[in-house]
């Protein structure tokens, strides 16, 4: 969400370099599809990252016919992080946002001006956005410092440390292996080491546990929500993590944390998924968390609405249930505009899903009295998870093969399906007249595409009105691409169908 804020030109290369990096080899056309602006755009960002990101990493250009082949690499010991943090540091509205953070004490805004030399118009357009940005999260300012929530603003805090490489609270090597060390005793299973090398939020992770002993404010004033203080206190994992930080940071640290403390770690493993807590303890989570939904009208109806549209057998999934518990408890806490998100563009495929799945939320926030902050990267997670469950339950395609000899029905029937398996239900009938075939296409009353030799396609196109593939005796690969299209057309259609529903 605070991406959406940083200046375009930044958030764009952001893209560019991300894309880059995911895919070794690629062409200017992909690219520019891939970021919606036009070639001439982003070959001219392609050359100022360049020369911005020297000695971080490598962008080749090669011209191949009427395109430009694109190759990027990271330099020796650079990481891809540490690229996004090069290009976020160009950002004024960040440097804008850290100075209201940092400002204790209270400066007159002209020092932010004097220090970075910008106009009086420019200063104040960047402290307007900062406001918007800050009544979205629940924060504000008073006397060119942010206030509001002390659990809210470590967030902030957080989130600007480890995703955007601002630097408020730096982090010394002891401290972070003293955080490493209270997660090790809460999840014995777990690697720190690969964690720390790999993990995506370990540094957001370690941020927010951190504000527990850098941020000098009393203890009382990390006061949570009633819902979220609620939800936090019927864990079955409060007296673990007690435990663990008495063993861990308390020890060395040489202090003695609050109940306050307690219920804010707690906060961090809800909101940030983090496995601070043994695998064998997210079943636990898992199954009090549905207790939770069962109990709270709000969240059964969401529940109800996913049930409608995509039936009992998806909702009732474990898959499912985990990727709505991740999503829910962001927007339980209220912290969504907060916690890292992976603002990547979601690839073509998913599309008509993520517009169904939208749309349930935001047909939950009309009838509901939630009002939970939708944000595109929370809606793709769910999405991309969902994906693979309707593609599982989704009712095979029926498939017809209209051929005039046996032999080449039963060796078409069989590998269609033999390669696409539980996607398709193929008749058991060798279809041979155009009569024959309409009235069981009328019987069946849903999409089908029908097979047939070469020769019958113009003739078959001509007397039905489902889709017609012609296909080789030999079943080639192309011949199975184009029936996967076929389906996959069908199965767009019928979310757009889906979707034309909940639009009323």
């Amino acid at each position: 969400m605070l991406t959406n804020y940083i200046e375009k030109d930044i958030k764009r290369k952001c893209l560019i370099c991300d894309f880059l990096l995911k895919n070794k080899h690629t062409n200017l056309d992909e690219m520019a599809e891939y970021m919606g602006t036009s070639r001439v755009t982003v070959r001219s960002d392609i050359h100022r990252l360049n020369e911005e990101l020297d000695g971080l990493i490598s962008i080749q250009v090669k011209e191949n016919a009427d395109d430009w082949i694109y190759q990027c690499q990271l330099q020796y010991g650079a990481s891809e992080r540490q690229v996004l943090y090069k290009l976020y540091d160009n950002s004024m509205f960040l440097k804008c946002l850290a100075f209201f953070v940092t400002n204790v004490e209270e400066h007159k805004f002209t020092d932010f001006m004097d220090e970075y030399f910008i106009s009086h118009s420019h200063a104040y357009r960047l402290k307007h956005k900062v406001e918007e940005f800050l009544r979205d999260i629940d924060l504000s300012l008073e006397n060119n410092r942010i206030t509001g929530k002390e659990y809210r603003v470590r967030y902030l805090i957080a989130l600007l440390q480890a995703e955007y490489g601002v630097r408020i609270y730096p982090l010394l090597d002891h401290e972070k292996k003293m955080i490493d060390d209270f997660m090790a005793t809460l999840n014995l299973r777990i690697n720190i080491d690969a964690v720390a090398h790999n993990a995506e939020g370990h540094e957001y992770f370690r941020s927010l546990i951190s504000m527990v002993f850098k941020r000098d404010i009393p203890t009382s004033a990390i006061i949570l929500d009633e819902q979220c203080q609620k939800y936090i206190e019927s864990s079955r994992f409060l007296v673990m993590v007690r435990k663990s930080c008495k063993e861990t940071l308390e020890k060395e640290l040489d202090l003695v944390f609050s109940y306050n403390d307690y219920l804010y770690l707690m906060l961090i493993y809800y909101s940030t998924n983090f496995s601070i807590i043994d695998a064998s303890m997210k079943k636990v989570e898992l199954e009090q968390f549905n207790e939770l939904i069962l109990k709270n009208a709000d969240l059964q109806s969401l529940i109800d609405l996913f049930e409608e549209y995509f039936g009992s057998e998806v909702v009732n999934h474990s898959l499912f249930r985990a990727a709505l518990c991740y999503f829910l408890k962001k927007t339980l806490f209220n912290l969504q505009g907060l916690i890292p998100s992976n603002e990547r563009l979601l690839d073509k495929k998913y599309q008509p899903l993520y517009l169904v799945v939208k749309s349930v939320l935001e047909r939950w926030n009309e009838i509901s009295g939630h009002r939970a902050m939708l944000i595109d990267s929370h809606i793709n997670y769910l999405t991309i998870h969902l994906y693979p469950l309707i593609y599982k339950w989704n009712n095979p395609v029926q498939i017809c093969i209209f051929s005039f000899n046996l032999i080449n029905f039963e060796s078409c029937k069989f590998q269609v399906e033999q390669e696409l398996g539980r996607k398709v239900k193929v008749h058991e009938t060798m279809f041979n007249s155009t009569r024959e075939l309409n009235e069981v296409l009328a019987e069946i009353d849903e999409p089908t595409i029908v097979l047939c030799h070469p020769n019958c396609e113009m003739e078959l196109k001509e007397a039905v009105q489902e889709t017609v593939i012609p296909v080789s005796l030999a079943f080639f690969d192309r011949d199975l691409i184009d029936v996967e299209n076929a389906i996959q057309l069908l199965r767009r259609k019928e979310h757009e169908k889906r979707l034309a529903y909940l639009r009323g």
